[in-house]
This record gives C-alpha cells, sequence and structure tokens, in this order.
C-alpha cells in the first residue's frame, strides 16, 4: 500500500495503465470500476472521464477511531 498512500499524498490524477500497475492488475480490471472502490483497505479511487481516458486519483480515507467499551461504575 505504499505506493497507493504516496498516490494518495500527491493528489495527483493517474492513467489506468498507471494505476492498474500500482496495484498489480489489468488496466481492463480498473476501467471497471467506479468512484469510490476501495482498492485496498484504507483507499478509496475517483474517477474521471475526459473522452476517451479515464483519469483516477487515490484518496486516503480517515481511520476510524477505537471507542473504549464503556466501564461499568
Amino acid at each position: 500500500a505504499g505506493g497507493l498512500a504516496e498516490a494518495a499524498a500527491l493528489g495527483a490524477w493517474l492513467s489506468t495503465p498507471a494505476l492498474a500497475q500500482l496495484l498489480g492488475k489489468a488496466p481492463g480490471t480498473v476501467r471497471g470500476w467506479g468512484t469510490g472502490h476501495r482498492p485496498r483497505p484504507g483507499f478509496a479511487l475517483e474517477r474521471r472521464k475526459e473522452g476517451n481516458a479515464l483519469w483516477w486519483r487515490v484518496r486516503a480515507e480517515a481511520k476510524a477511531k477505537k471507542r473504549k467499551a464503556e466501564q461499568p461504575a
């Protein structure tokens, strides 16, 4: 997930082949995903189409805080 974290930190748009390579997936697999797809826990994708090209931005999701169980009084 190191590459995803770096991509999320940069906020840059990635081409479908670049994202596929980053994730170790086939470009055809990635093309079928939509905005909100979560390729790994803690990361979501934003999809943008321009003409025939698809672009992707990786977003890191906020980590849910673990709540301590309330202690009996």
